[in-house]
């Protein structure tokens, strides 16, 4: 005798075999999870005792990448929240090129901090580390899509 029913039988709203939460709940909190870390993330940035010219060379820039970040996480949760079906592939996909690009900012970042920090940190290991951070979500992107 199967518990788990038919796996054809299948919709985003009801719980899997096994799974404490349905796969739509699980998708809201993780889409709409990313979105707020990006508020915080943003609000840190912006807010900080710093000028924000001190951290960066180009503020415009800084903040433009900013707001392409809060961008590209908002718009995967309302989908997600709007219809998860129809938009799963798609919101995924945004999510790990959203995931890309920052990690080249903060490659970025980091060689600024970098440059500043005499001394400490090999730049080779801040390289690797970069590197590694940018592998990823390529990674992802291929896993998912195979």
């Amino acid at each position: 005798d199967d518990d788990c029913g038919d796996p054809r039988d299948w919709a985003p709203a009801r719980p899997r075999c096994g799974s404490p939460i349905s796969d739509q709940a699980f998708h809201r909190t993780e889409f709409v999870a990313s979105f707020f870390y990006a508020c915080i993330e943003a609000f840190s940035l912006v807010y900080t005792p710093r000028a924000i010219s001190s951290i960066s060379s180009q503020p415009m820039l800084l903040r433009m990448v900013l707001f392409f970040d809060v961008a590209a996480t908002f718009i995967p949760a309302v989908l997600v929240i709007a219809n998860l079906e129809i938009f799963e592939v798609t919101v995924h996909e945004i999510e790990f090129l959203n995931e890309l690009m920052m990690a080249f900012v903060n490659l970025v970042f980091f060689k600024s901090l970098l440059r500043r920090r005499r001394g400490g940190l090999d730049a080779n290991a801040a390289w690797r580390a970069g590197a590694l951070a940018c592998v990823a979500p390529v990674v992802q992107l291929g896993v998912y899509n195979s």
